[in-house]
């Protein structure tokens, strides 16, 4: 898309600090230019009618400490996730942990039996998650959307580019019918790690799995 930002915001540019801090991931990267690191999922992406789904590559490491760790890359995006938080990866499948805050319960979107206009709207959802994969900065810049933390004051965060896009395809996700609890549903955040939830996000927290390069089929762990 012609004249979009970059992935880096106006404040701070990278300098040796950031660098210090993303040490384990340019370590990672070294060495699998060498070839040293071993592959444990990987699958290309694809965008259909009504079906998308994002490029996924899982590949093994360490963190601090030598810990035994994963590398998650989809698509722009990538993190370090250590194994421990992780036991299923090499069964096929991810724990998504969902911090609630002081919530006694958790509700989760399924629809699947579409009348014609909820599959109108649904096709008109797939188009807009081609378009953002079709760049990887675009989905890059869309992972962090509507992040809005100090972590992240270095990335073009709270810019709601997709709520944009959802609006360019006439999709009302101001409402209160399909399309807005679809784009509420699938906009829900997750941690790959148990302490994000629990600590930041929580006490209260559930686990849910799914299949890996699928992330938006969840049940209950």
């Amino acid at each position: 898309m012609e004249g979009e930002p970059a992935c880096l915001g106006d404040f701070p540019r990278l300098d040796g600090h950031w660098q210090d801090q993303a040490s384990e991931l340019f370590s990672f990267w070294a060495s699998a230019r060498r070839g040293q690191r071993d592959s444990v999922f990987r699958v290309l992406g694809s965008v259909g009618d009504e079906v998308v789904a994002a490029p996924m590559a899982v590949y093994r490491t360490e963190v601090r400490g030598r810990e035994p760790a994963y590398v998650m890359i989809q698509h722009g995006s990538y993190q370090l996730v250590r194994e421990a938080e992780q036991p299923l990866v090499t069964s096929g499948e991810l724990l998504l942990y969902r911090g609630l805050g002081h919530s006694a319960e958790f509700r989760w979107f399924e629809h699947f039996d579409f009348d014609p206009i909820e599959r109108r709207i649904w096709r008109s959802y797939v188009e807009i998650q081609g378009e953002i994969l079709a760049d990887a900065v675009r989905s890059f810049n869309s992972i962090h959307d509507r992040t809005s933390r100090s972590e992240t004051a270095h990335l073009r965060d709270r810019s709601w580019m997709t709520d944009n896009l959802a609006r360019a395809h006439g999709l009302d996700i101001a409402g209160t019918g399909f399309a807005a609890a679809l784009w509420s549903t699938t906009h829900q955040s997750v941690a790959l790690e148990r302490w994000v939830a629990q600590n930041k996000f929580g006490p209260h927290h559930v686990v849910c799995k799914t299949p890996l390069g699928a992330a938006t089929s969840w049940r209950p762990y």
